[in-house]
């Protein structure tokens, strides 16, 4: 009996790790796309650009009140 707890307890978390990496994955492919009109915004000003130059900018980190 208590196997079927355990059983349920792993499928419901698997479900919900599934469903947080497409959600993840959908802002990444986002990103990308905005990213990729950014790009060519620059060459448009820039032909010449070498867009390797353009280090990322780090993310502060959250605060804590916010997590």
């Amino acid at each position: 009996m208590t196997q079927s707890h355990v059983l349920s307890g792993l499928i419901a978390k698997r479900a919900e790790l599934s469903g947080k990496m497409e959600h993840h994955q959908a802002q990444v492919r986002q990103l990308v796309m905005e990213i990729d009109a950014l790009d060519q915004t620059l060459r448009l000003f820039d032909p010449d650009i070498d867009l390797a130059e353009i280090k990322p900018k780090p993310l502060p980190p959250r605060h804590a009140a916010y997590c």
